[in-house]
């Protein structure tokens, strides 16, 4: 679990005045030192799309770290159990509160990469 706690601490020094990074990626490199400590880690996607008149409206994820320098439309972010591990955080959260600590508003949050697939993608049994 220090490996995480270590990942986690310097990705959040890196991601402290901007994100520059491949959120899909960081939420990859949990999952593995995760599964590297026993648990069983899964992959969220945040996205919320609206159908407008014939129209897919993909909404504004806007993290409140940044004060709006940034936008999104999708987010990936690693949990386990029953929280939510994202550097751009200070420390691991419960998954029903990542969203309003994260983003100030809840957005649906789906499974992007189960449990099972994690193990076999990473080469973990």
């Amino acid at each position: 679990m220090s490996a995480l706690l270590s990942y986690m601490a310097e990705k959040g020094r890196l991601l402290a005045d901007s994100y520059q990074a491949n959120c899909l990626a960081i939420a990859r490199d949990i999952a593995a030192l995760l599964l590297d400590s026993g648990s069983q880690p899964f992959i969220v996607c945040l996205n919320k799309v609206e159908d407008r008149g014939g129209n897919r409206f993909h909404y504004p994820l806007i993290p409140k770290k940044y004060g709006g320098r940034i936008t999104w439309t999708k987010h990936y972010v690693c949990c386990c159990g029953s929280v939510a591990y994202d550097p751009m955080l200070r420390e691991p959260v419960p998954i029903e509160q990542y969203c309003r600590q994260a983003f100030g508003e809840d957005f649906p949050m789906e499974r992007f990469v189960t449990e099972e697939a994690m193990r076999q993608y990473l080469g973990r049994c």
